[in-house]
């Protein structure tokens, strides 16, 4: 078979276990072992009695062939005894495993989230103990090089280290929570958090110094054209690359005004959803507004809406934003219509794909909704876990769709195929958005700094 492989983990020559993605509902094939003549493919089934939805493991690590520790992500610690498959340390580490390492099968050390235990976790081969019960939530990763150095790796750039006696934590990145991200089509993406704006680049990261953050969107034309909502405007990058301007305020409206979705069609046409603060005797109110190059004008429904979230388009004079639970509002560049897309459900997000499709992201991800370049609404014929909610999406076709869990089991990034839904492997334990462009280079980002890289990379 071929498969995209997650991680690799050789008790010996004769003895290799493999991680896989070659997922999708009802048909997982996580896990593969290697014999020294052939391979065997392990289903979810195989592994979790009744489970339909597992993603590879995130680590691997065994003292032998027949006590080997595998973690999988939102599952309990399973361990391979030679014969079967088993789920362990369920009442130790309830939340199971991200990382797992060892030095013998009486000193394994593992980082799994706990209640009150901190994530840092050492087993003897009879009882769990946990050495550091403040130890971060950022730490993800593990590994046991001796009895005197344990190193650890997480979020955000923290790392940690026990040398036998002491152990220390420390950051090497940053840590602040990363609300919006968008990828220009060279590569370079752009995100921003409530304290800061960031620049990045293949994995090298820089914060705009002297710039504060905020809750709005990011969108832009290219690299050197990049507009981030602000409370009361938008600061942009205006063709110097990497240089943020001062807020621009809207001329319109509240400075108090929160700016939450932003979306650019050419220079000259920008969009911005977001709402006016509630005051004494006056409720919050949603609205729409529209740049032109000089200035801002409001273009605010005069129908119910909800779409303070997300606005997207696919040009100047077609425009979206989610109105009443159930519809969508379209600008066609002079007034507003509303369309009912089918459900009633209340809709998450709206999702442009290439060749002018829509999405609807609703509520339940079941009756997510499917847009024609007609205007006929339809089902996306998407069929994720019944419990689960999308967040935010982002697609670069009908089959390559990605989205930000909300709620429901499995982990927080998700990616449609064109023919089922499946668990991107990913060590977060919290995404708020994810953003691509057409060359394949896909970027989640979350709370404590959490981003994540996935495809093609610049050089």
């Amino acid at each position: 078979m071929t498969a995209e492989l997650s991680v690799v983990f050789e008790v010996a020559p004769n003895d290799v276990w493999v991680g896989s993605r070659s997922g999708g509902e009802g048909a997982s094939i996580p896990l593969l072992h290697y014999n020294g003549s052939a391979w065997q493919q392990y289903t979810t089934s195989m592994i979790f009695t009744g489970a339909s939805f597992v993603t590879p493991p995130t680590a691997v690590w065994g003292s032998g062939p027949n006590n080997v520790y595998f973690c999988f992500p939102e599952r309990p610690v399973t361990r391979w005894n030679g014969s079967a498959f088993e789920q362990v340390l369920m009442a130790d580490l309830p939340g199971g495993c991200s990382g797992v390492s060892g030095t013998s099968a009486t000193d394994v050390w593992f980082v799994g989230r706990t209640t009150s235990n901190g994530y840092v976790h050492r087993y003897n081969g009879t009882a769990v103990t946990h050495p550091w019960p403040a130890s971060s939530r950022d730490l993800q990763s593990v590994h046991a090089a001796s009895s005197t150095l344990v190193a650890f790796g997480g979020q955000g750039g923290s790392f940690a280290t026990w040398d036998g006696t002491t152990f220390a934590e420390r950051s090497g990145g940053y840590r602040e929570a990363i609300g919006r991200v968008w990828v220009a089509p060279t590569g370079e993406v752009f995100a921003q958090g409530s304290e800061a704006i960031y620049f990045g680049e293949c994995g090298r990261w820089s914060k705009a110094m002297g710039v504060p953050g905020d809750r709005g969107d990011v969108a832009g034309l290219d690299a050197s054209h990049v507009w981030f909502g602000a409370t009361g405007g938008v600061r942009r990058i205006n063709g110097t690359p990497l240089t943020v301007g001062p807020l621009e305020p809207y001329g319109i409206g509240d400075a108090t005004d929160i700016t939450y979705g932003i979306w650019a069609a050419n220079p000259t046409a920008v969009f911005a959803a977001g709402a006016t603060r509630s005051v004494e005797g006056m409720p919050s109110r949603n609205w729409v507004r529209a740049w032109n190059g000089t200035s801002w004008r409001d273009i605010t429904p005069t129908v119910a809406f909800f779409g303070t979230r997300r606005v997207t388009g696919f040009s100047a004079t077609e425009v979206f934003v989610s109105a009443a639970n159930g519809q969508v509002a379209r600008f066609n560049g002079t007034s507003w219509t509303t369309e009912n897309i089918g459900v009633t459900d209340f809709v998450q997000d709206v999702i442009a794909l290439p060749g002018n499709v829509l999405i609807a992201l609703t509520s339940n991800a079941r009756n997510s909704r499917r847009r024609s370049p007609a205007g006929v609404w339809s089902s996306a014929g998407w069929g994720p876990g019944a419990s689960l909610s999308f967040q935010r999406g982002w697609g670069n076709a009908e089959n390559d769709v990605y989205a930000t869990r909300y709620s429901g089991s499995g982990t927080y990034l998700w990616r449609w195929n064109g023919t089922a839904w499946s668990e991107v492997s990913i060590l977060s334990d919290y995404l708020d958005d994810v953003a691509g462009n057409a060359a394949g280079d896909i970027t989640a980002v979350g709370n404590v700094g959490r981003i994540w890289r996935y495809g093609r990379r610049t050089p």
